[in-house]
């Protein structure tokens, strides 16, 4: 079972920020090749944490707010701890992600919106890497982590 909670970067405490700092420096920059991953984009985003019993940080993505990255919103640093990877988790997050039940939401015409449905729809057959990249098809997230080779 894990909690969600959305946050505007402001509203993140200082043990949230860290955490999903970590989380996705942990994998998007040990496990692939080194980029600056606060890229100032953050500030401008809405952020979904989840979080296991025990309050560790095991999945995260963020949306960003339309016009800063593109026309639409767009999602973003889509992670999973990988000790949780291959239990589904992946797809319970894209599927949150895309539920969009945070305060100012985006409008129910928006493409953004329409987008996510179809993309929700293929989440009940396809697998998490699929999905990722089906969303990434369609301009509007990060391409889905590498694992590790060995």
């Amino acid at each position: 079972m894990l909690s969600w909670r959305w946050s505007r970067f402001g509203e993140l405490g200082v043990d949230d920020l860290y955490d999903a700092l970590a989380l996705r420096c942990r994998v998007f920059i040990v496990e692939q090749v080194p980029y600056l991953d606060p890229d100032g984009v953050d500030r401008d985003a809405w952020h979904l944490l989840g979080r296991d019993r025990a309050g560790a940080l095991v999945a995260y993505l963020r949306v960003v707010d339309p016009g800063v990255k593109y026309a639409e919103p767009s999602i973003g640093r889509v992670v999973t701890a990988p000790e949780v990877r291959g239990t589904g988790l992946g797809h319970v997050l894209v599927r949150e992600g895309l539920a969009n039940e945070r305060p100012g939401g985006y409008p129910r015409h928006s493409p953004f919106r329409r987008r996510s449905a179809m993309v929700g729809d293929s989440l009940q057959t396809r697998r998490n890497d699929d999905a990722i990249a089906a969303l990434h098809a369609a301009g509007r997230a990060a391409r889905p982590a590498r694992r590790p080779r060995g």
